[in-house]
């Protein structure tokens, strides 16, 4: 925002989470929801992620995997166990 005016605009924080507040509430909203892809509600400002995970590189410069579910490869997901999927941060409505 600053850079496309030009100058210091202050912080504008506050205003995009007014804006989510009145978009979401406290459970989101059906029509912003990511997962309609190009279905997505015309007057949608932000797209509410409700599917997903972290990916990560898995493996650690000491050859072992933390927090991460590797079923093959060098990435993963974020994890509370390094065998089995049980997401650490899953993406939920709102």
């Amino acid at each position: 925002m600053n850079q496309r005016n030009g100058s210091p605009q202050g912080n504008p924080n506050y205003t995009y989470y007014k804006l989510a507040q009145d978009e979401y509430g406290a459970s989101g909203n059906p029509a912003c929801d990511s997962s309609l892809g190009t279905g997505i509600g015309s007057s949608c400002i932000f797209n509410d992620v409700t599917l997903g995970d972290t990916s990560v590189l898995c493996l650690a410069s000491d050859g072992t995997f933390y927090n991460c579910y590797n079923p093959g490869g060098d990435y993963g997901v974020l994890s509370l166990d390094n065998n089995s999927y049980q997401p650490a941060f899953p993406a939920t409505s709102g």
